[in-house]
């Protein structure tokens, strides 16, 4: 029998989602991505993912038939999953994806897609370690900011005084 996560995991992803979705074990976990994973969309659905108490980190998981990708915050920067070294990764453009986040858009770089297995094993590392998962390569990028957009961009320091 595997030991439970501690602290338990807190699951979003819906976005009328009445209360958190907690993990407390590798099966709870994997009942959540199942659900996660069920809603086909043309874009992919990610979920936010945080262990209970840590204000500090929290991963994105997203996924999109057998596809998907990771969006990891810390207090230092913004990585995101990468597929390979640029133009060897799964996408087949060099189109920004375009993930659905809860009523919102999840802008990803265009080689951030990963086989779906290695998001789930990035999301149980997550769960055992807190820190970013070591399962798959790692980028910063910044998505371009979207023509017409009234809205700032949160990391530019002009946004913030």
């Amino acid at each position: 029998m595997t030991p439970p996560f501690h602290p338990p995991l807190v699951i979003w992803f819906a976005p009328n989602q009445g209360g958190d979705h907690v993990a407390t074990t590798p099966d709870e976990l994997d009942a959540l991505l199942d659900r996660i994973a069920s809603h086909l969309s043309e874009t992919g659905i990610v979920a936010e993912i945080t262990r209970d108490g840590d204000d500090e980190t929290t991963l994105y998981a997203g996924f999109r038939g057998e596809v998907g990708a990771l969006r990891y915050n810390d207090d230092k920067a913004l990585h995101y999953s990468s597929a390979g070294p640029r133009g060897q990764g799964l996408a087949d453009t060099m189109t920004v994806l375009r993930y659905r986040y809860q009523d919102n858009e999840m802008e990803l770089p265009p080689d951030a897609e990963i086989p779906a297995a290695d998001v789930r094993a990035a999301v149980h590392q997550y769960a055992r370690t807190g820190t970013r998962p070591t399962t798959c390569r790692w980028q910063q990028w910044k998505a371009p900011r979207t023509p017409g957009s009234d809205m700032p961009d949160p990391l530019d320091a002009d946004v913030w005084g």
